[in-house]
């Protein structure tokens, strides 16, 4: 039992070193960067859109770049006024 400790203290750590970088960010920063809700951010998790670092119930941490990658498809689209299959942002495996 001592190693487990050991290891999700060490998981910890490596969660906290990558979300002061900013490389990782929580759930609510990422509804904020693309301007849309709580739920809506954690369905594009669930539905493979956004790549989650945690997995459920704790708490979702994404990947920055996947926020951005999404936002710039989606900002894409919406200046293009059409959504072709071969311009769909990556999926993700959460």
């Amino acid at each position: 039992m001592d190693k487990e400790r050991k290891d999700i203290e060490r998981t910890i750590k490596a969660l906290d070193a990558r979300r002061s970088s900013g490389e990782i960010i929580g759930i609510t920063e990422a509804a904020e960067l693309l301007g849309i809700s709580q739920p809506v951010a954690s369905d594009l998790v669930r539905r493979g859109l956004l790549d989650a670092v945690t997995p459920a119930p704790i708490p979702r941490l994404v990947t920055r770049s996947s926020v951005e990658i999404y936002k710039a498809h989606r900002d894409a689209k919406e200046k293009a006024g059409k959504y072709e299959a071969t311009n769909e942002p990556p999926r993700y495996e959460n």
